[in-house]
């Protein structure tokens, strides 16, 4: 599978997501009317819209894609278990596994927070280097 196909597959993927998050929160926002609601919905859907002018700026730089890897993408996303969540698939709520699945969700997301903050800290490491070492 080639970095464009990975690449694609992200875009699309954060345009749904960011799509589905900007209508829940409109969606939401009449049922509890709080502001935040109304205010995160808007910039999720202006979000969804960059999205979809990078995904078109993407295709039109790209020339095409393998047509075998577009293939095994789609396969693996037609496959029913990827789309079930935890709780229909395991059937309680409250069971053992879908409260594993909860905990290691909640670590992975500290991990990749903690990643995220390590590179920007990196580049704020470099962007200073880089001013001292220009200064001299």
């Amino acid at each position: 599978m080639s970095l464009k196909v990975v690449h694609f597959f992200f875009i699309v993927f954060s345009i749904g997501l960011s799509l589905y998050f900007g209508t829940w929160c409109l969606q939401n926002y009449s049922w509890e009317s709080e502001p935040w609601g109304i205010v995160l919905g808007f910039i999720s859907l202006a979000g969804t819209g960059g999205l979809t002018y990078y995904l078109i700026h993407f295709l039109k730089k790209t020339k095409g894609f393998d047509l075998l890897s577009l293939l095994f993408l789609l396969g693996i996303l037609h496959s029913p278990s990827t789309w079930a969540c935890s709780v229909c698939q395991f059937q309680t709520p409250d069971s053992p596994l879908v409260m594993a699945i909860r905990e290691g969700i909640w670590i992975l997301l500290f991990l990749v927070a903690a990643m995220i903050v390590g590179f920007c800290s990196l580049f704020l490491f470099w962007a200073k280097r880089e001013r001292q070492t220009t200064a001299k």
